[in-house]
């Protein structure tokens, strides 16, 4: 059921030896990107059981599903959770630790080939996490530049069709005079 390219696979296994620099534990790597289609994990839960399109039962148990059955088709960077950090019941076998989605290379609901640059980059981020005041300020700083941007925007905008600000705000209501209005003091 393979669907991507050899030179997908070569590039992912490309990848793999690059980023596996960022450590392992216990001869697995910290990071890894894999195609989503192949992944599988020990599940417990409760179970339907079919003999072909007809229902026999429910069952309780530990079952072999797949990992990303809500992804098909799409790589994958994960990044290795040691078990300490990953106390999840529906895991039987998390106890030797998980590896856990980071990244889905897809934009909106188109898959992405995998890159090495953003593999490099994310798990930078996820390996030097960023404290609330830096979050903030970085957050912040975007929302000041994009105002500004729009009212520079706006101003070349205005510039362009020959109107002066003043005149501009007169035609558009933005600019209200009251020189009559005897509560001025007029």
């Amino acid at each position: 059921m393979k669907t991507y390219s050899q030179e997908e696979f070569n590039t992912v296994q490309e990848i793999n030896k690059v980023i596996r620099h960022h450590g392992s534990d216990n001869e697995r790597p910290l990071f890894q990107v894999v195609w989503s289609d192949d992944e599988r994990e020990m599940r417990k839960g409760t179970f339907a059981e079919f003999l072909g399109k007809i229902f026999i039962r429910n069952y309780i148990g530990i079952k072999c599903v797949p990992k990303y059955g809500y992804l098909p088709r799409r790589w994958v960077l994960e990044r290795f959770v040691p078990p300490t950090n990953h106390p999840n019941e529906e895991l039987p076998f998390g106890w030797q630790g998980t590896y856990e989605p980071l990244y889905v290379f897809e934009n909106q609901f188109n898959a992405l080939p995998p890159r090495i640059d953003v593999c490099e980059r994310l798990i930078k981020i996820s390996m030097n996490p960023l404290n609330p005041n830096e979050i903030r300020n970085i957050l912040s700083d975007m929302v000041e530049e994009q105002e500004t941007q729009e009212i520079d925007s706006n101003r070349e905008m205005i510039e362009e069709q020959g109107q002066t600000d003043f005149s501009y705000r007169l035609k558009s209501g933005g600019l209200i005079l009251n020189a009559g209005d005897e509560s001025n003091g007029n």
